[in-house]
């Protein structure tokens, strides 16, 4: 009993930062320090970016609507947003069918912050990106600033759609920070060259340790993506330049997780 006790002490602990990429949690299994429905959303392999494991939900005739709720994050910064990688792929062949969402079909995202449930954002038919791709979403939580805070997604379909599944990756709660064109986050900053050739993003004092980087844009929308090894220097190297506009380089590895907004001019 004692170590029951334990162990659900640690999952309902308070995080802050946040950052998931399932890929230490069981196959088959309810993500640990989530919450979800009966049938429940899964961790499943090749369901998350790069055909690692991922957080899904497979919606069906019989099952068209499910929701599953984060572990307790915060106290939340006045610049701190949401972003995670998402996917639509119909069942049948997986994932070489992505799904176009029909009129009912929704991914609902909101904010729980003690009894209120505050809808924050929402993937339909209006906005979707149909693609075997992952596409990364974001959402600012500076309304939610001082507070401690769940995040819940809510998937829902259409009766007379495909059977799909909506797999989730890469889900991250912590600080973005603008910046020109040099930003610096717990002495990790990034330097972005758009005169060479080849634009480079050079990101220094990071952990020896993999990370993935993906440059986004505005929208949410990932436009590039690179792995970086554990004992290279990790240096982006883009392989066209940059439109002049803002842009979000989020690095995220087992341990850490960064955001960083830059500007091409």
């Amino acid at each position: 009993m004692i170590l029951i006790l334990a162990f659900a002490s640690k999952l309902n602990a308070q995080i802050y930062p946040f950052s998931e990429n399932f890929n230490l949690m069981q196959s088959f299994s309810t993500p640990v320090g989530w919450t979800t429905g009966i049938a429940g959303f899964q961790v499943y392999d090749t369901h998350g970016t790069n055909s690692s494991k991922g957080m899904c939900k497979q919606l069906t005739t019989f099952s068209q609507k499910d929701s599953v709720t984060s572990p307790i994050i915060g106290p939340l910064n006045s610049n701190d947003q949401l972003t995670f990688d998402y996917r639509i792929v119909q069942t049948s062949l997986y994932p070489s069918s992505p799904i176009t969402m029909a009129a009912n079909d929704k991914i609902e995202i909101k904010i729980i912050s003690g009894s209120n449930s505050i809808l924050i954002g929402q993937i339909d038919v209006s906005n979707h990106i149909t693609s075997t791709a992952f596409a990364t979403k974001s959402y600012n939580l500076g309304a939610f600033s001082g507070q401690n805070i769940q995040v819940r997604i809510i998937a829902s379909k259409a009766s007379a759609s495909f059977d799909y599944f909506t797999d989730f990756d890469n889900i991250q709660v912590n600080a973005t920070t603008s910046l020109s064109t040099i930003n610096t986050i717990d002495e990790v900053s990034i330097n972005y060259n758009s005169l060479e050739s080849t634009p480079t993003i050079f990101i220094n004092n990071l952990e020896s340790i993999e990370y993935t980087a993906r440059i986004m844009n505005t929208n949410g929308s990932t436009i590039f993506e690179q792995n970086l090894s554990a004992t290279e220097e990790k240096v982006i190297k883009v392989p066209y330049s940059l439109a002049k506009g803002c842009y979000i380089l989020n690095v995220s590895g087992k341990k850490n997780a960064y955001n960083f907004k830059f500007l091409v001019q």
